[in-house]
């Protein structure tokens, strides 16, 4: 039972578009498998191993799921918000004893200020043939176990950090077995198959985003929509081009795009939407009234947690 998380993404036809990137790129399922088997590869190549951690900073991209696919196979991997503050990419990569710091060339001032000793750094790109490369391919030093308080068995696939309501953020370590069970639930919840075309608007960095709207779509045999940014002016307009049959948003996001549609009256109903998911805090009773009237699809309010791989209950399809 050694399937990792980059087992699950598989589609009947690999010609099928996996990810799109609106108005930039689409990658289909067969290039999605082979851009993740070639990055495992060079990752190997430089001695990563098992025993590693590698924290990964990236936009909502194909770079972002190639390489988290490819990382959690042969390490594991932490992905963190992009928009942090350099203290804050501080304490998250002393917090989880990264070893690689895997970006884009374009990262933010906030990252080439950092300064920690022992973390190696590393850049993903695509090239004019749309390949995915890893710059700055020399070996990594190889990992002594220091100032990590956790036992490592190489079965860890994700390192996230809750979100800290409490008190400090603690670490979330998250097997390849919770990912999958929690990515086949979500699919079997609200029956995914490989006709639908999920829209993903929540950053890749939390579960939601990447769980639920990724994995599970991915896992299914679907087609990903990955806009680099959330914008609701253009939002109901990608939802109709790409016959979006579904996607799961936080409720002020919700709210956003009531508003939205209150505003502009002359949107017609997307055909193809099947419903909407609500998650990561509580949806108003109003606001779940509202927006089944408006775009006339169920909502369905499902409660997650890092700590449980995401979904743990969701109301049922109708």
């Amino acid at each position: 039972d050694n399937m990792t998380i980059s087992d699950l993404v598989c589609s009947s036809e690999l010609n099928k578009e996996a990810i799109v990137v609106p108005g930039i790129t689409t990658i289909t399922y067969e290039n999605l498998l082979y851009q993740v088997e070639s990055l495992k590869n060079d990752l190997i190549s430089i001695g990563i191993t098992k025993r590693d951690r590698i924290a990964i900073v990236l936009p909502n991209s194909i770079e972002f799921v190639v390489t988290f696919l490819a990382v959690s196979a042969v390490a594991t991997v932490a992905p963190l918000n992009p928009s942090y503050k350099s203290e804050e990419f501080e304490f998250y990569i002393k917090d989880i004893n990264a070893k690689v710091l895997i970006t884009t060339k374009a990262s933010n001032s906030e990252i080439n200020e950092l300064d920690i000793d022992g973390l190696s750094r590393m850049t993903v790109s695509i090239d004019a043939n749309g390949k995915l490369v890893l710059g700055r391919l020399n070996r990594v030093q190889q990992s002594g176990i220091h100032g990590s308080n956790e036992i490592i068995h190489g079965k860890t696939a994700l390192i996230l950090h809750t979100s800290g309501t409490t008190s400090r953020p603690k670490r979330v370590p998250l097997s390849h077995e919770n990912i999958i069970s929690s990515t086949n639930h979500i699919i079997d919840t609200y029956s995914l198959s490989h006709r639908d075309v999920s829209l993903c608007v929540m950053p890749l960095f939390h579960v939601h985003g990447l769980v639920a709207s990724t994995l599970a779509t991915l896992s299914s045999g679907g087609t990903l929509i990955l806009p680099q940014r959330l914008n609701i002016a253009t939002f109901w307009g990608t939802v109709t081009k790409y016959n979006v049959t579904w996607f799961s948003a936080v409720p002020t996001i919700h709210q956003a795009l009531i508003g939205r549609r209150r505003q502009n009256k002359e949107l017609s109903r997307p055909d193809g939407l099947r419903f909407i998911r609500s998650c990561s805090a509580p949806l108003a009773n109003q606001t779940l009234i509202d927006m089944e009237e408006l775009f006339g699809v169920p909502v369905l309010e499902a409660y997650g947690m890092t700590e449980a791989a995401h979904q743990m209950t969701s109301n049922p399809l109708p």
